[in-house]
């Protein structure tokens, strides 16, 4: 008895009889019966010849033949022994197809969710991570494996408990879906998290499936938005108020440079007699009242260019080291007055060496100092001393000016962020705009 392997087509021949009729079919003489195809060679060799259908299910999966090169009559209980193969055989077919289905579903499953740009994890009902895809592990700077078996807010947050207002928490609660955004120090980014629930058969929540999404970028671009928004409106604002508000310092200007000449009046009047102190305290008042109010008109001035297209600045030749005592002048009231408020003491120094003259916008450069001197004294709520120190580069080219002060310094997202406009540190009191329109 031989075993060969011959294909035919259904309803063609004994095998393709048995493929079309779904039944045992067993020939003693095949090359006289009428099953036999003609001018085949790889039958001729073929005396006898049995068949049985491969049927799992009541699905025909093949044919099981066995051929004789001699007679042979196929007694019954070797056609019940093919019938009990063929049946054994087509049910081992129809599970290894069943094997082959179930892995290609879990392959392309697998698949699918490694794609997925989210981080995404199932979760047990003790907030164990049982399964998490490749793009969270990336998120988190580890690997899937690693991730496995830990609880989720010991990955996330770095906690030994859920977060407060925590997804998964209510969503084992209240069997919906929920999600929020929330900052993540440990990570240094702004996530969408979202947690929906999975359910048995019995229609109970089992785990979740949580969806972490990074939106950084997204509420970078909104923020942006956001200030793009503020700036368009204080354009249109500083554009309402300017002329009402110069009509204002117009005013200042006037009566304080005719107090001014009528001050120099007097001492002309008086002659080489020695002024009163008085007298040269108050023209240093009225002269710092001046430089302010020029200083605010040209302010007026650059709020309302900030929102458009800059144009060329005028520069002139300027003494630095008087820019910056006339700042120092100017912000002296206001971060003295505010110290003493606080119960603390300021003591202002200045270092000022030889420098060259630089070409600069003076009233420009002079708001620059100011609202870094006044940025210092704020942070300086117990008190404590400040800093200016003028000095030339080596190469004799350039000068620099430095302040320095007593506190506890700028964290880096702080110091990346100090030319934002309305970016500020000191709440309700401050308005962003100090740095960012200098």
């Amino acid at each position: 008895m031989q075993s060969r392997l011959l294909a035919t087509k259904v309803g063609e021949g004994h095998t393709g009889m048995i493929a079309q009729t779904g039944k045992p079919l067993f020939v003693a003489d095949y090359q006289n019966s009428p099953y036999r195809i003609a001018d085949l060679p790889e039958t001729e060799w073929i005396v006898s010849l049995g068949g049985v259908p491969l049927i799992s299910k009541e699905k025909l999966l093949g044919v099981l033949v066995v051929a004789t090169s001699s007679l042979h009559e196929f007694g019954e209980s070797e056609q019940k022994l093919l019938e009990s193969v063929g049946r054994s055989i087509g049910v081992a077919i129809d599970n290894a197809c069943l094997f082959d289905d179930v892995a290609r579903g879990k392959k392309e499953w697998e698949t699918t969710f490694d794609a997925m740009t989210s981080g995404v994890s199932i979760h047990d009902r003790d907030f164990n991570i049982i399964r998490a895809n490749s793009s969270l592990a990336r998120m988190l700077g580890t690997t899937t494996a690693e991730l496995i078996g830990k609880k989720c807010y010991e990955v996330f947050h770095g906690m030994d408990s859920p977060l407060e207002a925590c997804p998964q928490e209510k969503t084992f609660e209240e069997g919906k879906s929920f999600s929020l955004d929330v900052e993540e120090p440990l990570l240094g980014r702004i996530l969408h998290v979202s947690s929906d629930p999975i359910y048995d058969a019995e229609g109970n929540i089992t785990g979740v499936v949580h969806d972490v999404r990074d939106i950084t970028e997204q509420e970078h671009l909104r923020e942006q938005l956001t200030q793009s928004e503020k700036l368009r409106s204080l354009g249109e604002m500083a554009g309402g108020v300017a002329h009402d508000f110069n009509n204002f310092l117009t005013v200042i200007l006037g009566n304080t440079q005719l107090l001014l000449a009528q001050l120099k009046a007097d001492e002309a009047t008086a002659g080489n007699c020695e002024l009163d102190g008085h007298d040269g305290d108050f023209r240093e008042s009225l002269e710092s009242v001046l430089h302010a109010a020029g200083d605010a008109a040209e302010t007026v001035r650059r709020i309302q260019e900030f929102t458009r297209v800059r144009t060329a600045r005028s520069f002139t030749t300027v003494n630095l080291n008087k820019v910056v005592s006339n700042a120092i002048e100017v912000a002296r009231p206001r971060w003295r007055d505010e110290a003493d408020a606080r119960g603390g003491q300021i003591e202002l120094k200045t270092k000022l060496g030889e420098v060259p003259p630089v070409n600069a916008n003076e009233a420009e450069l002079g708001e620059v100092f100011i609202n870094i001197v006044l940025n210092a004294a704020d942070a300086l709520s117990a008190g404590g001393t400040i800093t200016l120190t003028s000095e030339t580069e080596p190469d004799g080219h350039w000068a620099r000016v430095s302040v320095a002060d007593s506190g506890e310094g700028m964290e880096e997202d702080v110091r990346k962020r100090i030319f934002e406009p309305f970016f500020t540190t000191t709440g309700v009191s401050g308005t962003g705009l100090g740095l960012s329109v200098a």
